[in-house]
């Protein structure tokens, strides 16, 4: 009645919305931004490798290689726990199963005969590195597909105690099954064909993957679950097939992680896929804000520098006239204690929601960029 006493249209009644109008517009510009915020951390990455390869010493070659198996391992569990909000203790897990399906392909038949005689299926099979990266792709990838169709539907609680069941399963397997694993012993021979170059391009694909599915109408629905699982299905979101996507996908990249891992130590045990490196990779993520995929990068480089800082007070130091002698899990006391004050004062860890691109002065350039290309003619996919 007001809006007809001062003049105004009366509003019209609005259709209800179709079901097109409810899916995610402007893919290919999303897609975009996501490749072109991901393209400086993979140059930057590259740049520090080739520096690292042409002048470091072997160990801080070493170093290098650990610390981007770390990247791309959280940056695959930030797949599935950043997308999904759903806490995930089981995915080192698919990283033993790529190290040691990486393993078995590639480990000389001579060598391999004599550690496991009983050896089914394989037999004289033998790899190189590109085709050991592939097999343990895809066989994280069978894995966690097949695990996904019941794990992918827990959430809050039950995710949290079914996935950590997982992981205590694997490793229980891991040490049972020693016709393939070798038990406790492992496997060693493992060639050490992993450079600090390969790594870090592996690193930078794995950057590139995260931030392409978090930018897609996948991702995009993934967050809408997220949010509010009966909202999302309300507007057609089939919940747990985005999950379990997301699952496989985040599994898959976890797994190459597992076979880089593999081929720089040349050997692999279980003790390196159970409790202490789960804990390590998930308080990077909470560290650095599972929301991000640059939050999984920032919270790799802070827990890992930490970590080196740390390791020397393990063995006592001095300061001044105090002597302080050897305190033994210095370096997990410390990410314990860095983990716990990012919980109470910045929960949402140091990047929570935005990319580090989006922040970043002149962060607006690709949506620029994409728009002048529209204008010229240029075929950007809308």
């Amino acid at each position: 009645m007001s809006a007809l006493l001062r003049g105004d249209r009366p509003a019209q009644a609005s259709a209800p919305p179709s079901p097109s109008s409810l899916q995610p517009r402007g893919a290919g510009r999303r897609i975009a931004r996501a490749a072109l915020g991901a393209l400086p951390v993979a140059a930057l990455l590259l740049l520090l490798a080739l520096w690292v390869e042409g002048s470091g010493a072997p160990s801080d070659r070493q170093l290098a290689i650990n610390f981007l198996v770390s990247l791309i391992a959280v940056v695959g569990i930030q797949s599935y726990v950043g997308t999904t909000g759903v806490l995930s203790f089981g995915h080192l897990g698919f990283m033993a199963v790529g190290a040691y399906a990486s393993a078995l392909v590639t480990i000389p038949v001579a060598v391999r005969t004599t550690q496991l005689p009983d050896l089914p299926l394989i037999g004289s099979v033998e790899l190189g590195f590109g085709g050991s990266l592939l097999v343990a792709a895809l066989t994280a990838a069978l894995v966690t597909a097949l695990l996904g169709a019941v794990f992918a539907r827990f959430d809050g609680t039950a995710a949290v105690i079914a996935t950590f069941g997982l992981l205590q399963i694997c490793n229980v397997l891991l040490y049972g099954l020693t016709d393939v694993t070798g038990g406790a012993q492992g496997l060693y021979g493992v060639p050490r064909d992993a450079t600090v170059v390969v790594a870090a391009l592996l690193a930078g694909g794995a950057v590139l993957a995260a931030r392409l599915l978090r930018e897609s109408r996948l991702g995009l629905k993934l967050r809408a679950g997220k949010q509010d699982q009966l909202a999302a299905a309300a507007m057609g979101v089939d919940v747990h097939r985005t999950r379990w996507v997301a699952w496989t996908v985040s599994g898959t990249i976890v797994g190459v992680a597992g076979a880089l891992q593999a081929h720089s130590l040349a050997i692999v045990s279980p003790s390196s896929y159970f409790l202490v490196p789960t804990f390590t990779l998930l308080a990077m993520l909470i560290v650095g804000g599972a929301g991000t995929v640059s939050g999984a990068i920032a919270g790799a480089v802070v827990v890992t520098a930490a970590t080196q800082l740390l390791r020397g007070a393990e063995d006592g130091f001095a300061l001044g006239p105090l002597h302080v002698g050897e305190i033994f899990g210095a370096t997990q006391i410390a990410v314990g204690l860095l983990t716990l004050a990012i919980l109470v004062l910045r929960p949402g860890g140091l990047l929570p929601e935005r990319e580090l691109d989006e922040r970043a002065p002149g962060a607006g350039a690709p949506r620029r960029w994409l728009r002048r290309a529209r204008r010229r003619g240029a075929p950007v996919p809308d």
